[in-house]
């Protein structure tokens, strides 16, 4: 994700980059390490028939779904308002992260050009309860504080471990072989392009914020958890105080609107937010998405 955080209109139609830099989110930490990715390819052409500009979107709330109105796009076009418009999975994530405290039960997408229109189902899983204290707390409760200094169960929660894959780092690795391994996952993937609904490990090429994610810790430590970032909001890790914050953490801002790692000193690693790629980007005070974190999970 992606979106800044900005009050959502009911009616959406400016790009979520050009907001992004309305806001000031493109935060000048990490500028030099971000500027020095190699130069990323354009995807590939068989990989570009099914993308579309999201143009504008509108949650209706007494039908319980948000409709998304798309463009054609140029070969090879990325960015944050860029949508696979075959992948069930960027679509759900797409409607649910702009709204992320709504209500969504279906997703509606509509083609502006060729007024062809396709419905998607929301998992029930990534239907924001009504009741908000059903959600994974924001703040740690008491049993997670205790976990943390005792140490977290191993997998957190909404994880399992994937046996199919040789992670850099196993469950009995040390807590530092832990962090050098998502931090080093993460940085190979600098300068990767933002597309809502494409995930490496399906083929395709590029990310959004919590494919991002999810793809770090799948082969940083061999985890597996959804890929949504409401999803990873509402079920995935420990909550921990930010004071307690650690290289590796899960970092979730504005309820699950957006997702990414923390690296230390003021800093965290994502796909998006504004950089329309995976960057660097900084928390510290003054800074934009320094205001917006929802909460830090530990994972290991």
């Amino acid at each position: 994700m992606h979106f800044t955080g900005l009050k959502k209109p009911i009616i959406w139609g400016l790009s979520i980059l050009t907001i992004c830099t309305m806001a000031g989110c493109q935060t000048q930490t990490g500028k030099n390490e971000n500027q020095a990715a190699a130069q990323v390819p354009l995807v590939q052409q068989k990989q570009t028939k099914n993308l579309v500009k999201i143009v504008q979107a509108e949650y209706q709330a007494k039908r319980q779904q948000v409709v998304i109105h798309t463009a054609p796009v140029g070969g090879g076009q990325t960015g944050e308002d860029i949508l696979d418009a075959s992948s069930v999975d960027g679509v759900v994530n797409f409607a649910t992260t702009m709204y992320p405290d709504a209500h969504i039960k279906r997703v509606l997408l509509i083609n502006d050009k060729t007024h062809q229109s396709h419905t998607f189902d929301v998992p029930s899983e990534l239907i924001a309860p009504k009741d908000s204290q059903s959600a994974l707390s924001q703040k740690p409760a008491e049993e997670d504080a205790v976990a943390v200094m005792a140490g977290i169960q191993l997998p957190p929660r909404g994880v399992h471990i994937d046996p199919q894959i040789q992670p850099r780092a196993g469950v009995g690795a040390s807590h530092q072989a832990k962090v050098d391994a998502v931090l080093g996952v993460a940085r190979s993937k600098i300068g990767t392009p933002y597309i809502w609904g494409h995930n490496e490990d399906r083929g395709q090429y590029g990310f959004d914020c919590s494919n991002f994610t999810e793809y770090v810790y799948h082969h940083a430590l061999g985890y597996r958890f959804t890929t949504a970032s409401r999803g990873q909001n509402l079920n995935v890790g420990y909550p921990v105080p930010s004071s307690a914050r650690s290289a590796g953490d899960l970092i979730i801002f504005e309820n699950g609107a957006h997702v990414g790692i923390y690296v230390g000193n003021n800093r965290f690693i994502n796909c998006g937010g504004g950089l329309g790629k995976v960057g660097y980007l900084g928390l510290g005070p003054g800074s934009y998405w320094g205001a917006h974190i929802t909460s830090f999970r530990r994972m290991f």
